[in-house]
């Protein structure tokens, strides 16, 4: 009787470890994903990511730190990454995984369709029968994409509008901060690390600007806000011109089929409040030249500064009125200036608690 149990025994462990070695887990591709919308439908020349949704077809669960290798071929395109899981797949569940801004394509508008094939593999799945999948997607420029600017708004500096140039003696500050809010109007969903092209102008003066989708997928009705900080740019406001002014956002979306809804505009409003009998206004008025005995003037490729003023700020604007250089001095200094272009300047002097100088310069 205990050679029986013992026989059963084993047979059962036997049994066990063979249902173990059975019991794989199971991977496969069941979607591809490109910028497009649901019928995939690609808009010509945008740039776009593109993702894949792995399903765990298996009874086993693949543990967090597991890796996989995924490929996507089309043409002679060739893409691969290698994952490692940051959170358990249980059995049933899928996961998607975007490749990332480092595999952007473009697809060129005069493509007509392409065959896109993804596999994956992993050393904990033994069935290879289901690692391949394949989709067609449709490059177009009649497709339903509209990207619509929704709104502009100014964050820095906040008392631009109604700033007074004062004819010229106090130059308006530059646009250092502004948001933009773009909203996808049509039925293509841009993934994750794709690029959304638009512009920024005042005047003449446009910015063509491309912005990385960073967070999340955009849908269809969603928006995407854009965040403005690099002066380089932001569009200059006009120098020594009362008025009003617009400052405006403009969508530039490849294959856009709808360019009644690209722009949006704010306005804000320049004034010139000079008063000739106010001190302040006089060239040489006491509080205008509050560094006493200042001279300023341009030579061999510096801007000399000469006065009695024991400390103040010194600012270079351009002629657009954008800042290029600031620092602060003690006494008479130089400023070398020799990698500026030639042209006109304006120099503004401060001491705290004082009437600031405002002298335009020519730099040769």
């Amino acid at each position: 009787m205990k050679l029986m149990r013992k026989i059963f025994t084993l047979f059962l462990a036997q049994v066990f470890i063979v249902s173990l070695g059975l019991a794989q887990s199971d991977l496969s591709i069941t979607d591809i994903r490109f910028s497009s919308d649901n019928s995939n439908q690609i808009p010509g020349g945008i740039q776009t990511t593109f993702s894949v949704t792995l399903l765990n077809n298996g009874p086993l669960t693949l543990a967090t730190g597991d890796t996989t290798h995924i490929s996507v071929v089309y043409g002679i395109e060739f893409h691969t990454m290698e994952y490692i899981l940051t959170t358990d797949l249980d059995s049933g569940e899928t996961m998607t995984l975007n490749f990332g801004e480092s595999h952007r394509v473009t697809f060129d508008a005069s493509i007509d369709t392409i065959t896109v094939s993804a596999s994956i593999s992993c050393n904990q799945d033994p069935n290879s029968v289901n690692d391949l999948l394949a989709e067609e997607f449709y490059i177009q420029t009649s497709i339903n994409n509209d990207w619509k600017s929704k709104g502009i708004t100014i964050v820095s500096p906040s008392n631009l509008n109604g700033f007074d140039i004062d004819n010229g003696t106090n130059i308006p500050p530059p646009l250092t901060e502004i948001n933009v809010e773009l909203n996808n109007n049509g039925t293509v969903t841009y993934l994750q690390g794709s690029i959304i092209e638009y512009q920024i102008f005042i005047n003449d003066d446009i910015r063509s600007l491309e912005g990385v989708i960073k967070d999340s997928d955009v849908e269809p009705g969603q928006s995407t806000v854009r965040v403005i900080t690099n002066q380089a740019k932001l569009p200059a406001i006009p120098i020594d011109t009362a008025g009003a002014f617009q400052l405006c956002a403009k969508t530039m979306a490849a294959s856009d089929n709808v360019s009644s809804n690209d722009a949006s505009c704010l306005i804000f409003t320049m004034v010139d409040n000079y008063d000739p009998n106010d001190p302040i206004n006089w060239p040489q008025g006491t509080d205008e030249r509050a560094l006493s005995n200042s001279d300023i003037y341009a030579a061999d490729g510096s801007i000399v500064i000469k006065t009695t003023a024991s400390d103040y700020s010194f600012s270079l604007f351009d002629l657009s009125g954008k800042l290029v250089m600031s620092d602060r001095f003690t006494r008479d200094t130089k400023v070398n200036v020799k990698s500026f272009n030639s042209g006109v300047y304006f120099i503004r002097l401060e001491l705290d608690g004082q009437q600031p100088i405002t002298e335009k310069i020519v730099l040769y």
